[in-house]
């Protein structure tokens, strides 16, 4: 039932006679209602606001709905809405019998909102906070077993564990009259290299590749002569010597969720003869050794005044006549023996070994193997009488990049084919000292040095 409040309104009466009679024969000014505000509108939450009327005659107070609560006061009334869990519309009618005002009045239903709709993890897990504002209590729905959450002040926290792949839900947020959906994404581990193709010299070289993963991950060459090692932040790539024709390949890099892919190319050596001229093999001078036949040197005919092959840098082979009025010897960095080691020596023939040299001490020299100093006799007896020549007619060096040449009459020093150890710039060599009586089978040394080549079988 629809209330009805009457209120009656002051008239003053002070008009003149005249006055009166300005409004015409009978006819009388109509009084209008006026209101202050002229409409209302509540949260859900309710409360009570005034509204000032004014009225020269009487009038009353009409509520549509009985959730609008009218009061008279001085000079107007007061409305009092409750609170709501829905949103709903109602009116205040205040008629006199000269007029009639209708005061809208409005409520929402309880608001709702979310500090972000959208949550993104990395696959390593994380928790993250979502401001939660509502005029009313709600619930919290995840869509997916793996979304945890927890409520805090203000909002919720978001916890999301580790994962291997690329996952997505939500978390729907509802109140009474509301919702809002909260966009959860949580992406697989990354992979990241840091250039994705290395291009290599024919000489050979160790490249690092940076690599940066969420998860653990492997490292598949597609050839054999493609070596890596791991490193503190990715992987040293290494390409040996020796690549007569160009070659390519490449490196599988895979996580568990992704992959990526290195391409590696490396150029083909100049033709021998671009380097050398003319590689001739003395067979006329040949030592037997137990079981080992060695060679006198490797000479080339038209190399005189090379220092390096245009391939690049000290990898050439270094040409040196230490030999005045006698001859030409030539004298090579390890980068040059390693490349063209297939036509430094004939077929049935090779460039030594580290252990070839061991062997030769132990056979010829009585020794053991080991770089040593030994007494001037002994040395006199068991090499230079044997084999003068070693040290003798063929020896001489180059140390690292030094342009000084020793005499052969000094030393005599000659490259093997094995390498110290990847990456060390270092090869092994056999180190003879006439004048020192030093004997070093096998000793490492700068692969830029320049050394002679004899072949063995």
């Amino acid at each position: 039932m629809k209330k009805i409040f009457n209120f009656f309104a002051i008239v003053l009466i002070g008009a003149t006679a005249t006055g009166m009679t300005a409004c015409g024969d009978g006819e009388k000014q109509k009084s209008k209602i006026t209101t202050d505000p002229v409409s209302l509108s509540y949260n859900s939450e309710g409360d009570t606001r005034g509204v000032t009327i004014t009225s020269k005659i009487a009038y009353t107070v009409t509520p549509s709905d009985s959730w609008i609560e009218i009061e008279e006061v001085e000079g107007g009334i007061t409305v009092t809405v409750g609170a709501t869990t829905e949103p709903r519309n109602g009116a205040i009618v205040i008629e006199s019998k000269d007029d009639s005002k209708t005061i809208p009045v409005t409520q929402s239903g309880p608001s709702l909102t979310i500090g972000t709709a959208t949550l993104e993890f990395g696959s390593a897990g994380d928790t993250k906070n979502v401001t939660i504002t509502s005029e009313s209590a709600y619930t919290i729905t995840p869509s997916e077993t793996w979304i945890i959450y927890t409520e805090v002040e203000g909002g919720i926290d978001v916890t999301l564990d580790a994962t291997l792949v690329t996952r997505d839900g939500e978390i729907l947020i509802e109140n009474e009259t509301t919702s809002e959906t909260i966009s959860i994404v949580q992406y697989g581990p990354t992979l990241t290299i840091s250039v994705d193709s290395f291009e290599f010299a024919v000489s050979g070289d160790t490249k690092k590749l940076d690599i940066t993963s969420e998860t653990a991950y492997t490292v598949t060459p597609s050839a054999s002569w493609i070596t890596y090692s791991e490193v503190d932040g990715g992987i040293n790539i290494t390409v040996g010597g020796a690549a007569t024709e160009p070659r390519s390949g490449e490196i599988l890099i895979e996580n568990t969720w992704n992959s990526k892919t290195i391409e590696i190319t490396q150029d083909g050596r100049p033709a021998p003869a671009d380097v050398f001229g003319t590689i001739s093999f003395k067979t006329d001078n040949t030592w037997v050794v137990g079981n080992q036949t060695w060679s006198d040197a490797v000479m080339v005919s038209n190399a005189r005044g090379k220092t390096t092959y245009s391939g690049g840098d000290l990898t050439g082979v270094r040409l040196v006549d230490f030999r005045e009025n006698v001859g030409y010897y030539d004298l090579f960095s390890w980068e040059a023996v390693n490349i063209y080691k297939d036509v430094l020596c004939p077929d049935g023939w090779r460039v030594p070994t580290r252990q070839d040299f061991v062997d030769l001490d132990i056979e010829m020299l009585g020794g053991n193997g080991e770089n040593r100093y030994v007494d001037s006799d002994d040395y006199y007896n068991n090499y230079y009488l044997n084999a003068n020549v070693w040290g003798g007619e063929l020896g001489g060096r180059i140390e690292g990049e030094m342009p000084t040449m020793m005499g052969q009459m000094w030393w005599g020093h000659y490259w093997s084919q094995t390498i110290a150890f990847e990456g060390s710039g270092n090869s092994y060599h056999l180190s003879l000292g006439l004048g020192a009586w030093y004997i070093a089978p096998q000793e490492a040394v700068y692969q830029v040095s320049g050394f002679g080549v004899r072949c063995v079988k």
